[in-house]
């Protein structure tokens, strides 16, 4: 199963899907390089002028996998380094947020455009860890 599918249901139009639904699509740092260099294809990607990123299942995104999340750079180090955050990209032109955003608040914060069903709900858990959410 890939944990990160991509559609083009019209033109100018790509779609990413998180799809680990067992997990709310929880990231892992595997996806976030994976997502990382999705984009950079998709910014010299002239064919591209909208990019909508959603969850599959019941939820849009449960932010970091926390059993993963030993494997990504120490606090210390900076999670915001180089390729340690999706933040740093500019090129989130729309999300569709479906159910929960907990940990997932930071992607919806990085999108130009946040369209949110009705059970969309957002929270940043990371301050209950002495962490920024962001």
């Amino acid at each position: 199963m890939n944990t990160i599918e991509l559609d083009r249901p019209r033109d100018a139009i790509v779609r990413l899907r998180l799809n680990r639904p067992g997990k709310m699509n929880a990231i892992t740092w595997e996806m976030v390089e994976e997502l990382h260099t999705i984009f950079d294809e998709l910014n010299v990607d002239s064919s591209c002028r909208v990019i909508v990123l959603t969850g599959a299942g019941r939820g849009f995104c449960a932010g970091l996998d926390l059993a993963d999340g030993m494997k990504g750079p120490r606090v210390s180090e900076g999670v915001g380094g180089a390729r340690g955050s999706l933040m740093g990209q500019n090129f989130i032109a729309s999300l569709i947020v479906n159910g929960v955003a907990y940990g997932g608040l930071a992607l919806a914060l990085a999108s130009d455009l946040r369209i949110a069903s009705q059970s969309a709900r957002f929270c940043t858990q990371f301050i209950n860890l002495g962490l920024s959410g962001l």
